[in-house]
């Protein structure tokens, strides 16, 4: 196992390649290693601190966006605007923001003529019964 010097690198250049990083991982293997753990976070983080670089742009969601079947897609609710969350071509994609305003955008579907008829038959002859 080689000993990576930490030091041999500037500010300057340290800044550089954390800006082109997206997580901790990917900044351990430009610098050298050959793997990453606790120590070696340990020892990112203090060299990151010494030199006061942000790791804002850190993105550690990154490798699971890469994965993801079903891309994720901002929508708005027909019903009350909202913006939501939803996987596109999930069987469980949404088209409402909640169940309340799913009730409201398909009860269409649910109350149609046939529908409607079948139950207005039944209630009078429920009403002639009596």
């Amino acid at each position: 196992m080689t000993k990576i010097n930490l030091e041999k690198f500037s500010k300057e250049e340290l800044q550089k390649i954390v800006s082109e990083c997206s997580d901790k991982t990917e900044l351990s293997q430009k610098i050298g290693f050959t793997f990453n753990n606790g120590k070696v976070n340990k020892k990112l983080t203090q060299l990151l601190n010494k030199f006061e670089i942000s790791t804002d742009h850190f993105d550690s969601k990154k490798k699971v966006k890469a994965r993801r079947k079903y891309p994720i897609v901002k929508k708005i609710c027909p019903v009350c605007d909202n913006e939501f969350e939803t996987q596109v071509g999930n069987k469980e994609e949404r088209t409402t923001c909640s169940y309340s305003c799913s009730n409201i955008y398909f009860a269409s579907n649910r109350h149609t003529i046939e529908s409607k008829d079948k139950v207005s038959k039944s209630l009078k002859i429920i009403s002639k019964n009596e």
